[in-house]
């Protein structure tokens, strides 16, 4: 069939079908999207109208990215496509298209900076320089040569947004390219309010999702029909989990227990997004113990395998130990469950969907939604 941009093969507003007026033209002919992933390079070259030519970028991994307050542009890897205004889904498959905000290596901008200033940019202070960077900074010059730097150095001076960036050594930018067309992600730094409006974005976007974000693999032999039961889920509601640090630790799917939507979905022990089920506490109080050296989910006086001792009762250095009375007083566990962790079992919330990813990730239920979810298995127990 192929894509076709004419109007007449459309139907009619009343329903009713149009008759053919013509065979299909080249002028009206449509292109799927390239879709440029990142990866490789792979460029496949398409004639147009006219005879000329489009680059159909399918595959990138590096581009020329501007620093335009200092009018300074570098040849740079992409490294991330960490957001999207318009599609969330580009971000989530990495796509290279125009507007997307990529991470991209921060060091080809760095060495520029060192070599046009003279001045050490992104590093820790008392940090030592190797030998090549040492024979640029640090080499002697004239006097004239000398005069050229330091009137460069008054104007050197970076925003502090920026120069975090570059102690992690890596930079968010915009591609201002078409990768479909023009076969190139060439783009610019974010600087300035562009770039704290983009920081707040990743940010708010990462706090949403972040306790859905999380890596399984699912044992099933069929994708689709219902998974074993090891499955990751995270221990902190999606409120407290940025605040907390949160927990992701891979854990056994024991039972199904309530479904909102059809208590038949229960009785066959179906895994579907919301479902709530019954998982393997061992993981996460293995975690706590380790995170804050304290028992968790134990009766008073019982002993600890020897494994479990050495890990709690380790001796530690004062710095070692100054740290983890600081976790400590952050340690607390909301009653309804630590109940929990003294019967071995958590209740948790699938919130993936099983059927559409062959996952079954989700959330350990706590706070409000816990007691909800309390009280509407007991009622129906009791029922």
């Amino acid at each position: 069939m192929g894509i076709s941009r004419d109007h007449w093969h459309k139907r009619r507003a009343t329903g009713g079908k149009r008759a053919p007026i013509r065979k299909k033209r080249k002028y009206e002919l449509g292109r799927p999207a390239a879709n440029t992933k990142l990866g490789p390079q792979r460029i496949h070259l398409v004639r147009s109208r006219g005879g000329n030519t489009k680059y159909r970028a399918l595959r990138l991994d590096t581009g020329n990215f501007s620093w335009g307050s200092e009018c300074s542009t570098r040849k740079s890897r992409i490294i991330d496509v960490v957001y999207n205004a318009s599609n969330n889904e580009l971000v989530r498959t990495k796509t290279l298209v125009k507007n997307a905000i990529v991470v991209v290596d921060a060091t080809p901008f760095r060495q520029w900076y060192e070599s046009h200033y003279l001045l050490p940019l992104g590093r820790k202070k008392g940090a030592k320089l190797t030998e090549a960077e040492d024979a640029i900074i640090n080499k002697k010059r004239s006097q004239k040569t000398a005069k050229k730097y330091l009137a460069r150095q008054r104007l050197s001076k970076v925003e502090g947004a920026l120069e975090e960036q570059f102690h992690t050594g890596r930079l968010l930018a915009c591609v201002a390219s078409r990768p479909g067309q023009c076969g190139r992600a060439d783009g610019y730094i974010l600087e300035g309010k562009e770039l704290e409006f983009y920081l707040r974005k990743i940010k708010s976007k990462r706090a949403k999702y972040l306790s859905l974000d999380i890596h399984v693999v699912v044992s099933a032999k069929v994708v689709g029909q219902c998974p074993e039961t090891y499955d990751l889920f995270t221990l902190a509601s999606r409120d407290q989990y940025v605040a907390r640090g949160g927990s992701t630790r891979k854990s056994r799917i024991i039972d199904v227990v309530y479904n909102a939507s059809n208590n038949e979905l229960v009785r066959t022990k179906t895994l579907v997004k919301n479902a709530i089920v019954v998982v393997d506490a061992t993981p996460f109080r293995q975690w706590y113990e380790s995170h804050y050296l304290l028992p968790l989910g134990r009766k008073k006086g019982a002993k600890l395998t020897e494994a479990e001792d050495a890990i709690i009762n380790k001796k530690r250095s004062q710095k070692t130990a100054k740290k983890y009375l600081a976790r400590q007083r952050l340690s607390k566990v909301e009653g309804a469950l630590e109940e929990q962790f003294h019967t071995g079992r958590l209740l948790a919330c699938v919130a993936s969907r099983p059927g559409q990813c062959g996952r079954a990730d989700g959330y350990i239920l706590e706070g409000k939604e816990l007691e909800f979810y309390l009280r509407k298995i007991k009622s129906k127990r009791a029922k």
